[in-house]
């Protein structure tokens, strides 16, 4: 598809098995990390800019991703889904 060219929050969260992805807080695919999950999480493979990035030391819970992506969404003025 063609780039919008407006800001998103992408959130993507690991447990054991799966890759959750989260574009403007709504789900939009999960995937077993031993498929192709990895592929949707390069950085650097496009002409695209880069705001921020926050690495967690565990799985968070939907609480607090719900948690974290309010705050980019109040921070950066993006609106979530």
């Amino acid at each position: 598809t063609d780039p919008d060219n407006d800001w998103h929050i992408f959130t993507t969260i690991w447990d054991t098995d799966t890759g959750y992805f989260y574009l403007d807080g709504e789900q939009v695919v999960s995937d077993d990390i031993n498929n192709h999950a990895l592929e949707l999480l390069r950085i650097g493979s496009g002409e695209f800019d880069l705001a921020e990035v926050i690495v967690f030391d565990r799985e968070l819970s939907e609480d607090d991703r719900g948690v974290v992506e309010d705050f980019l969404s109040d921070k950066w003025g993006i609106p979530l889904q």
